[in-house]
């Protein structure tokens, strides 16, 4: 079949569920019949195909759910990135201190699609908007660090967040714990120890590439040489030469962001790229053992960079 949006033409195909441009589709068969269906949240390929799912009244689900077939309560779904919900997550991810995009990556979404949950908020929420209005909802996007408790235990139960699954020996009392910032939550996640994969440092490598010169005018440098997939890229760019002293010599902000410093440990006799909230620590991603006065004067091909961390399941967190 075919249909109509923002004065583009698209065919449908009913067998695949998927959506194409009409210059890119092919040919459908004679007899195919009607749905009505919307865009599921997935990327379109290169072809600008994309996923679409049947909507029925029943089923009556948020515009960016997938189809989910009668006999299943809920599923887990893979977010695209670049996506509605990808953005929407990443957003509250990196909305308030803390949490950084220059310095944290979001890997991976998956949207819970839980019809009795669903059910059970539109509900509380229809109770909620009689009493107040629909003004007063003060609805929220809210981060929780589960325990030893798998997420998805909780994502996919009847009940979701209920004060009675809650520990008994939190700080406020019994109850389920949720945080406006992804930072609180993430200090009070513990990883389940049979299916969590850490992440291991990768350790140092001394990198030619990288060059640290000196900017024209004298009152700052510019790091360069890294690759833009690089772990450490974005501490490439020019850094400006800040007031005072750190280790007895110079030091420096800026890098992408603006978040980045470089200064020298004079207890290490090192002198430090990290970030700047750092500064005065021997907390380096780039890092380079000199004495030389200024970060532009160590000798080329001198500075150890720190490489990619590496998933090992062989790595286990356990409770005490």
């Amino acid at each position: 079949m075919s249909i109509s949006s923002s004065g583009k033409e698209y065919v449908i195909d009913l067998g695949s569920m998927e959506q194409k441009p009409l210059v890119n589709a092919e040919a459908l068969g004679a007899g195919a019949s009607a749905v009505v269906a919307s865009s599921s949240g997935g990327g379109s390929d290169s072809n600008g195909a994309r996923k679409v799912r049947r909507w029925t009244k029943e089923e009556n689900h948020p515009p960016s759910w997938d189809h989910m077939p009668a006999d299943k309560d809920w599923t887990v779904e893979n977010v695209e990135r670049g996506t509605a919900d990808w953005v929407r997550a990443e957003n509250a991810m990196f909305a308030h201190d803390g949490f950084s995009s220059a310095t944290r990556e979001l890997l991976k979404v998956e949207r819970i699609q839980n019809r009795t949950l669903l059910k059970r908020y539109r509900a509380e929420r229809e109770i909620i908007t009689s009493r107040r209005g629909a003004t007063n909802l003060n609805e929220r996007y809210l981060f929780h660090g589960t325990s030893a408790t798998a997420p998805l235990a909780i994502a996919t139960s009847a009940d979701g967040f209920v004060v009675e699954a809650g520990r008994g020996d939190a700080f406020y009392g019994k109850g389920s714990y949720l945080a406006e910032k992804a930072r609180y939550s993430h200090h009070a996640a513990t990883p389940d120890a049979a299916t969590a994969t850490w992440m291991v440092i990768g350790g140092y490598k001394r990198d030619s590439s990288l060059t640290v010169t000196a900017s024209a005018g004298g009152n700052g440098i510019r790091i360069a040489g890294l690759a833009a997939g690089h772990c450490c890229a974005n501490y490439m760019g020019e850094y400006t030469r800040q007031a005072g002293l750190e280790g007895g010599k110079a030091w420096y902000k800026g890098g992408r962001g603006g978040n980045m410093a470089v200064w020298y440990n004079a207890c290490q006799r090192v002198w430090v790229v990290g970030l700047a909230g750092n500064v005065g620590t021997n907390a380096a991603d780039i890092f380079a053992i000199s004495t030389v006065a200024t970060p532009d004067a160590v000798r080329a091909g001198t500075w150890s960079v720190s490489e990619s961390s590496q998933p090992n399941s062989a790595v286990r967190c356990v409770r005490a």
